[in-house]
């Protein structure tokens, strides 16, 4: 039942995000340095394609699994759900992270509806029709 959903706010899912995307980061930042002599993945073409596609992927396929989101918000203990609390598909998946580039292209405005937004939806959750929630307790992190 919606109504006993616990919605995650901008702090949670930014913690979730920062789990993700720092180990990815310093793996190609090292990989930049190695190849083009400079900690900057954007300064290092080769890299930096790579960098996007596997950022793409990550956060692509990682909310399709059963683990219903990334590894950071499997840490953290909350999922990615459609309307009806079910995991979201391959092509919502899509249009949420194609959202998520829209957001950071508006100087973060998506994100901080996410702080605004009663069932703290971001402007890629509202393009989506997904929401970030707490797992129940004695909820199995492998539902689907």
């Amino acid at each position: 039942m919606e109504d006993d959903r616990k919605y995650i706010g901008f702090k949670k899912r930014f913690a979730a995000f920062m789990i993700d995307y720092l180990p990815i980061s310093i793996i190609f930042m090292t990989i930049a340095y190695n190849v083009g002599g400079t900690f900057i993945v954007e300064n290092v073409p080769e890299v930096y394609s790579f960098y996007m596609a596997a950022l793409a992927l990550y956060f692509i396929i990682f909310p399709v699994t059963p683990m219903q989101g990334t590894p950071g918000k499997y840490i953290l203990n909350i999922k990615i759900i459609n309307h009806a609390g079910n995991r979201i598909s391959l092509i919502r998946s899509i249009v949420r992270f194609l959202g998520e580039i829209v957001s950071y292209t508006l100087f973060g405005l998506g994100y901080i509806m996410i702080a605004v937004l009663k069932k703290s939806t971001g402007l890629h959750d509202l393009l989506a029709g997904t929401y970030v929630v707490q797992r129940k307790n004695g909820e199995s992190r492998q539902s689907t």
